[in-house]
């Protein structure tokens, strides 16, 4: 089951198309450091993508496959205003 359990990141659903991309990257630098093109990069080039990699799988993972939005404790915490927002913008359902 996917989530999202670290940090809502702005525009999540309101701009996917900038979220899919960063999606299509993260699986580009996984090809690569899963292959032997990692191989071929100095040491000091090679930290770069592989920081990238960890930085948007922490962020990004759990929306890989997500097809819905769930919040909870949506009216003790501020860290879901964002997803609440963004889903009433898209006309999605929120519970109450």
């Amino acid at each position: 089951m996917p989530y999202v359990n670290d940090r809502w990141l702005g525009g999540s659903l309101t701009n996917y198309r900038t979220i899919r991309s960063r999606l299509t990257r993260l699986e580009e630098l996984e090809a690569i450091r899963a292959g032997e093109q990692i191989n071929t990069y100095s040491k000091k080039d090679a930290v770069g993508p592989l920081a990238r990699i960890s930085q948007d799988v922490r962020n990004l993972n759990g929306m890989r496959t997500m097809a819905a939005c769930r919040v909870l404790d949506r009216h003790r915490s501020e860290k879901e205003k964002n997803a609440i927002s963004e889903a009433r913008k898209l006309g999605v359902a929120t519970m109450h």
